[in-house]
């Protein structure tokens, strides 16, 4: 009982040495830790950017494309050229392109009845995705035996048939055309003219004399020569590589 007399009489004392004195500052609390800041980069190393952060970022990258090339890059010096057309036939050509606007060609071409040559230079003045073309192309088909022919003439066919023993033809070409494609690579074309056709039609006696009566007057003759202009045009495509 005295003791807990003793606890409630010393209960005030004990409060008043518990609370602050007056004026006194409140206790401090304890700082909070500071966030920890990546370390700087190396004297001489530029920080990278967040673009550059976000790709190192993504694993297993792929590389990036090769650049397309540049104006200034060398164009290629050498191609084939395959095409079809009247009255050059088909014709598979080498191409040479000393500097980027000429070309020159050169190679075999066929005509159904036999086999020719062919050469031609071409002027590409723009080279764009679709660029005008100037080309002069001169051709020589080798005398051929047509006489599989004659089938298409019915039944007089052996009168004719020295007329188709040896034929073969020139031809210089003139022609504008147009090209769609790379002018680096692969590209398609179409071009139209004219060209300057000459031959020479052999056999002309024995014709004569087979198509003439008993007792008819000897006639002898030189082979004629025959020219004309006609109206040209040629489809085909072309690599450089």
């Amino acid at each position: 009982m005295r003791s807990l007399l003793l606890l409630v009489a010393l209960a005030p004392v004990l409060a008043l040495a518990e609370a602050p004195e007056p004026g006194a500052a409140p206790p401090e609390a304890a700082p909070a830790a500071a966030p920890e800041l990546p370390p700087p980069p190396p004297p001489g190393e530029a920080e990278a950017t967040p673009a550059q952060a976000a790709q190192a970022a993504v694993p297993g990258d792929l590389p990036a494309p090769p650049p397309p090339p540049s104006s200034d890059a060398p164009w290629p010096r050498f191609g084939l050229r395959l095409e079809a057309g009247a009255p050059d036939g088909a014709v598979a050509a080498l191409l040479f392109r000393p500097v980027p606007w000429l070309r020159l060609s050169a190679g075999p071409a066929w005509n159904y009845l036999g086999w020719g040559v062919q050469v031609g230079a071409g002027w590409t003045p723009i080279r764009w995705a679709i660029s005008p073309t100037v080309n002069v192309d001169y051709g020589h088909y080798f005398d051929a035996n047509a006489t599989k022919l004659t089938d298409r003439f019915g039944s007089d066919t052996a009168k004719i048939e020295p007329l188709l023993r040896r034929v073969g033809y020139d031809y210089l070409s003139g022609q504008i055309g147009l090209e769609f494609g790379s002018q680096r690579g692969f590209a398609f074309y179409l071009r139209g003219g004219l060209s300057y056709f000459w031959t020479t039609i052999r056999g002309a006696n024995e014709s004569i004399a087979n198509n003439a009566d008993p007792g008819d007057p000897t006639v002898t003759v030189a082979d004629p020569k025959i020219r004309a202009v006609i109206p040209s045009v040629k489809l085909g495509f072309q690599v450089f590589f």
